[in-house]
């Protein structure tokens, strides 16, 4: 049966494209079946979308619902909208599902589809995926269905707290706010099975710090990545948790080396979890920390601390701890620290830190376990230990006091003291 270009326009351009053919295709009287015929056309697909998706829109502004596609001697078809995407008139569109199968039609004795209404707009769906994977029989002419399911979403909500702040938009400002339980994102899995895990579901510029996603609102479990899809239209959901301000994330022996990297801490840690840092070689006790550490109720263990060439100054793991800064909830672990002088010199040597400045906030921080050791030159003071040549023990954790015992905010317990010099 003779058809016109005119009435076939959507068909000529899946020809066209379908073929990869090259330009000039014939005159404009020339009718389909001629321009079939001088390409040596076998086979052709008939594209139901049904009435959750269409293929574009007709010039009338009315959803195209099915298309026809060629194909040469030898040709794969085209899974429209699932493994290959196909531009112009066979993108296939839908709002609220995605795609899952193509399936055949059910067709007449003479391979004519079969309809569930008198518009003719709902093929009748037989159980039968289409294979995409098997070449065309040349002559035939199939008809098949796109089989849909509500479209699925992993949706990400605000674990606690609330968030309000402003980003720069196009150069205006635009103010954004969530509670807890509202949804800050939406990723959809496309023809995926399960989404990997999201760096960061929101952003806030510096207003805000992601911290971690739970499987449950209450924010006990921890969740477990990648997100398999629940496969029948019902979203998933996991609960993300923010800090407020810039936060450095310590999670692995990793992020301890590089926090302690710097002498003077300024910046504001989290601790994510207990983190073992024996693999790590010794590292530099800090001059100063004036930043905040909030251990979140975890330990750091096994760290090693060594300072060599000393001739004067005042040394000690955390050095002198600023008016600004804040540490609480952290226990360190089973932590060594060792101090090597010059031949002669003084100096003060302490354990926990070497001065407190008013204003310092430290709140349930501990030293349990590890050991404190100086190697003395032969000609050097140990200048708040040594009273002439007498050891005394009474003011080597803490710094800035007469005595250990007068200060209340930082525990150290069962950490080897420093032993006396020997003697020449």
């Amino acid at each position: 049966m003779k058809k016109s270009i005119k009435t076939k326009a959507i068909a000529i351009l899946m020809l066209l494209f379908s073929l990869f053919m090259f330009a000039g295709c014939g005159k404009l009287n020339d009718t389909l079946d001629d321009v079939l015929g001088e390409y040596n056309v076998k086979s052709q697909i008939t594209y139901y979308s049904g009435e959750e998706g269409w293929f574009g829109k007709a010039a009338n502004g009315e959803l195209i619902h099915s298309f026809d596609l060629y194909y040469k001697h030898g040709q794969k078809p085209f899974a429209v909208g699932m493994s290959q995407a196909i531009s112009g008139a066979a993108n296939l569109e839908s709002n609220d599902y995605e795609i899952v199968d193509w399936v055949l039609v059910q067709t007449d004795t003479d391979g004519n589809p079969l309809f569930e209404d008198e518009e003719k707009t709902e093929p009748k769906r037989t159980n039968q995926s289409f294979d995409f994977t098997k070449t065309l029989e040349d002559g035939k002419h199939y008809h098949i269905a796109a089989v849909w399911q509500k479209k699925e979403m992993l949706d990400i909500k605000l674990l606690d707290g609330s968030l309000s702040f402003t980003l720069t938009v196009d150069g205006a400002e635009v103010n954004y706010s969530y509670n807890a339980g509202d949804i800050i994102s939406s990723v959809g899995y496309g023809t995926q099975t399960s989404i990997s895990r999201i760096s960061n579901p929101l952003k806030t510029g510096d207003a805000y710090t992601f911290l971690e996603y739970y499987a449950d609102e209450a924010g006990t479990t921890v969740a477990s990545w990648p997100i398999q899809r629940n496969g029948n239209g019902v979203n998933k959901v996991v609960y993300a948790k923010f800090l407020e301000g810039e936060w450095e994330l310590l999670k692995e022996a990793s992020d301890v080396r590089k926090t302690f990297t710097s002498s003077n801490l300024k910046g504001n840690y989290y601790l994510c979890n207990d983190i073992d840092c024996s693999t790590l070689s010794a590292l530099a006790p800090l001059s100063s920390f004036a930043g905040t550490l909030n251990g979140n109720g975890h330990k750091i263990s096994n760290l090693k601390f060594l300072k060599t060439k000393i001739n004067d100054g005042s040394y000690s793991i955390l050095g002198t701890i600023k008016e600004t800064a804040k540490i609480s909830d952290i226990t360190f672990e089973n932590v060594s620290v060792t101090y090597k002088t010059m031949k002669s010199g003084v100096a003060n040597f302490y354990f926990a830190f070497s001065k407190v400045e008013n204003g310092a906030q430290i709140e349930n921080v501990s030293f349990d376990g590890g050991s404190m050791v100086i190697e003395l030159g032969s000609e050097f003071t140990a200048q708040n230990i040594m009273v002439g040549d007498e050891w005394l023990l009474t003011n080597w954790m803490f710094g800035g006091f007469d005595s250990d015992a007068e200060y209340t905010g930082m525990t150290v317990v069962n950490v080897t003291p420093p032993a006396a010099p020997a003697e020449d």
